[in-house]
């Protein structure tokens, strides 16, 4: 992940500024990489990019991803892969949907994932798009975000080999 997550980080941190209408508090984004004893320069890349590193205990994405929503420490909770980056307007986009009261969670529809081919990149976009339309499943690149209460009373994820997303999605 060394060449995708510096650019995943900026994104993140790279938000605009919160909307007049939210509350007095302003919501501020911290960036937690949780890395999973890579053995190229993700750590260095990610901490280049502002990040906060924090090295897991064991290897695995659902053990990294609850590792690093414990150490985090804002009311809503992101996941976002290394390889995806968000969109400008993400915080906005998070405050319409978080703004609902029935809204305890969401996704985005698509996101950039680290494919460096158009036309790849087109048609793996428009195929993530018409899953979540018809599903109403979202998988985990398409940085899944949740109320920190909500994943808490859920349980987190599930140290899952595979589809651990999805297994979230299914409990939320």
């Amino acid at each position: 992940e060394e060449c995708n997550v510096g650019a995943a980080v900026r994104s993140a941190l790279n938000a605009p500024p919160p909307t007049p209408s939210t509350s007095s508090r302003s919501p501020s984004v911290e960036v937690i990489v949780v890395d999973g004893h890579s053995l190229d320069d993700t750590v260095r890349e990610a901490r280049r990019a502002g990040a906060t590193v924090l090295r897991a205990r064991k290897p695995g994405r659902a053990r990294q991803m609850n590792q690093g929503a414990k150490a985090a420490t804002g009311d809503v909770i992101m996941f976002l892969h290394a390889d995806s980056t968000l969109p400008t307007d993400y915080t906005h986009l998070i405050e319409a949907s978080m703004g609902r009261d029935r809204h305890q969670w969401g996704s985005f529809r698509s996101i950039d994932i680290g494919i460096r081919n158009l036309f790849g990149s087109f048609l793996i976009k428009q195929g993530v798009a018409l899953r979540t339309r018809l599903l109403h499943k979202p998988y985990g690149d398409q940085c899944i975000f949740v109320r920190r209460e909500t994943f808490t009373e859920v349980g987190g994820y599930k140290d899952l080999p595979l589809l651990e997303d999805v297994d979230l999605v299914s409990r939320l």
